[in-house]
């Protein structure tokens, strides 16, 4: 990512009270046509040590990387069982 964009993106937390921006983190790429999670799914996934699940980006990630474009991907958490199953 270049340093131009990140210095966009880490203006969110200033301007977006709440939120958290942050530099790391492992975001996986799953293919389907929906996103079910189940405990089983969930407990795999944090096994791995996944941070953010989606299943978007693949195909701007691609062309991006094609056309020498920074790309940065902004997520929010909407599924909670990872976290609350940490507990």
């Amino acid at each position: 990512m270049s340093k131009e964009l990140w210095k966009i993106i880490i203006t969110w937390e200033s301007v977006a009270p709440g939120y958290k921006v942050h530099n790391h983190g492992n975001y996986v790429n799953i293919d389907g046509d929906t996103f079910k999670s189940t405990r089983m799914k969930s407990a795999f996934h944090r096994k791995l040590e996944f941070d953010v699940i989606r299943m978007i980006n693949l195909p701007e990630t691609k062309l991006a990387r094609e056309a020498e474009i920074s790309l940065a991907s902004v997520n929010f958490v909407i599924e909670l069982r990872l976290l609350e199953d940490r507990g």
